[in-house]
């Protein structure tokens, strides 16, 4: 979903769809030729995308569509795709047990991290260009641009198959394969501080709500579980921070199709005529009833 909720990125077995949120529906805006694309996400500004294709990353502009970069450097399928918050670095990760970091200006690699055998299932943006990702070998890692400052956890008795962040409360989220719901402190020093069980299937979904107040999950299950984050504490200290860089408040705007805002003026240009129409009609017959009561008093 676009950061502004007007557009929605979905993929299909034959192509990625990019889609315009409507007043009342969904309009298809643009056909992209990516054949079963798991794998879409728009820049936290919303003015680029970046859409799996195989084992490439293809990054389009979101308001032309133009395609402006090919990143080439996995040996297997991209597994997950995450921009950096500020939107100067794209993460990515594979089958192939590869981590990229990706310089957003120039379209190059700026690190790299391989660990042969492993299944890289997510990776999330860390603080200090940093990477947290999580795979087959049951470790959650925060990689690093220099190897030696790359930290593993302990091996867990399970798999964590997705990640997301609260850079707000400075809270990490997992989500196990046996459906679980892990949180624990970025700094990862006092290891899972809360888990919760909450599906029965593989999480395959985690994504934060803009303002950081909510935690959506979903499943193998078929499930969509909707979660509160509560920490009042750094929610103030955030809305202090947001309000010190000025950010524009929610939008109250809605987009609509031009044959359906034509046809609500058109509507709206004939319920006005018929309003004139009928006060001019009250007002001859108003005229008329004075008339007659003014004849009758006079005789």
């Amino acid at each position: 979903l676009h950061p502004s909720g007007f557009h929605i990125l979905v993929g299909f077995s034959n192509n990625l769809c990019l889609f315009n949120v409507l007043m009342d529906e969904i309009k298809l805006c643009k056909e992209f030729e990516i054949k079963s694309c798991n794998e879409c996400h728009f820049s936290n500004g919303g003015h680029l995308f970046a859409a799996a294709d195989g084992s490439d990353i293809l990054i389009y502009q979101t308001y032309t569509c133009e395609k402006i970069a090919k990143l080439s450097g996995h040996t297997g399928k991209v597994t997950s795709i995450n921009w950096a918050e500020n939107d100067r670095a794209l993460f990515s990760s594979g089958v192939d047990g590869s981590i990229f970091s990706w310089n957003v200006r120039a379209w190059n690699k700026l690190y790299d991290h391989n660990q042969k055998g492993c299944n890289y299932t997510c990776v999330q943006g860390a603080p200090d260009k940093r990477i947290f990702a999580v795979g087959s070998d049951r470790r959650l890692k925060l990689v690093s641009e220099k190897e030696e400052d790359t930290v593993s956890s302990p091996e867990m008795k399970f798999s964590i198959s997705q990640l997301t962040t609260s850079p707000a409360q400075r809270l990490l989220f997992g989500g196990s394969t046996r459906g679980f719901i892990a949180v624990a402190q970025m700094d990862l020093e006092n290891g899972i501080v809360y888990s919760t069980t909450c599906h029965e299937g593989r999480c395959t979904r985690m994504r934060i709500s803009a303002d950081s107040k909510y935690l959506f999950t979903v499943a193998e299950d078929g499930n969509l579980a909707m979660f509160e984050i509560r920490d009042l504490e750094k929610k103030k200290q955030k809305q202090e921070k947001t309000k010190e860089v000025g950010r524009l408040p929610w939008s109250d705007d809605i987009l609509v199709s031009r044959k359906n805002l034509e046809s609500k003026l058109k509507m709206m240009t004939e319920l006005k005529s018929k309003v004139e129409e009928l006060q001019h009609q009250n007002q001859v017959q108003l005229e008329q009833r004075n008339t007659i009561y003014k004849k009758k008093m006079g005789e």
